[in-house]
């Protein structure tokens, strides 16, 4: 398996140093190129463990394995997006999407010309001059995503990038970032609140439970792309899941 995750634990101490046991107990392995999502209440450990596995944090026990290699801190070959996107705004659309190939032993004519073909498959060719405060939430999240991508990363983190977007940009930066992704095959470990957005990107749906966070279950979805959102078969496997989530709620409150 490609990211491997073996009696992970995580245990967090406030002020008042009293513990609080984020995470216990999880194993889950992740296949190179596979679509996972985690879905669960709030509490349950969510956005713990897609920064344990982005290497911003380390578990209180257990291991995290990458490629057969311990997780031992970021790395350019993995890259998270945030929901508040991480833009820097003192650098314009190009800038920002140029950040992580800065360090990489690139001429400056290739450099730009990769900026340029990512800037043009995320539909900002004519905004790249523009800072982050001169576009809307999905142009922002749309140059994180480029960003993200020009490092060519082998896995994608995402922790509920698409939160604040409204419905309809929410819909198509899904589409988009599919679109993105499939023919590099990246590895995408996605983190959302949404029933209709894990159902709809999903090879797997990761249904987590909270105090500690604990999985629950672990839906495979096998719908064929591009999913139809009104289909019976999507709606089923869209039902089947939220009833696991009422199930959490009414048992775990």
């Amino acid at each position: 398996m490609f990211i491997e995750l073996t009696n992970v634990s995580k245990i967090f101490r406030n002020e008042n140093d009293l513990d609080y046991q984020s995470l216990r107990d999880i194993d889950l392995a992740i296949e190179k190129g596979e679509f996972v999502c985690f879905l669960g209440p709030s509490g349950c450990g969510k956005s713990t463990l897609i920064n344990l596995m982005a290497g911003f944090d380390f578990p209180t026990t257990g291991r995290i394995l990458i490629d057969g290699e311990e997780v031992s801190g970021p790395s350019i070959r993995y890259v998270t997006i945030f929901q508040n996107y991480g833009l820097l705004p003192w650098r314009n659309v190009r800038k920002n999407v140029a950040l992580g190939l800065e360090s990489q032993k690139l001429g400056k004519r290739e450099r730009n010309e990769r900026v340029d073909e990512l800037i043009r498959r995320v539909g900002l060719t004519n905004f790249g001059g523009y800072r982050p405060h001169q576009l809307s939430g999905g142009m922002q999240q749309r140059v994180a995503i480029a960003r993200a991508l020009a490092v060519d990363p082998e896995i994608l983190f995402m922790d509920e990038p698409f939160g604040s977007l409204d419905a309809l940009t929410r819909m198509a930066m899904q589409e988009e970032i599919l679109t993105l992704c499939e023919a590099k095959k990246t590895t995408i470990v996605f983190v959302t609140h949404d029933v209709d957005e894990a159902v709809f990107l999903a090879d797997r749906i990761v249904v987590m439970t909270p105090d500690p966070g604990r999985v629950r279950k672990i839906f495979r979805v096998t719908l064929p792309r591009r999913r139809n959102r009104a289909s019976p078969d999507f709606l089923k496997m869209r039902d089947d899941v939220i009833a696991e989530l009422d199930f959490i709620k009414k048992n775990c409150s």
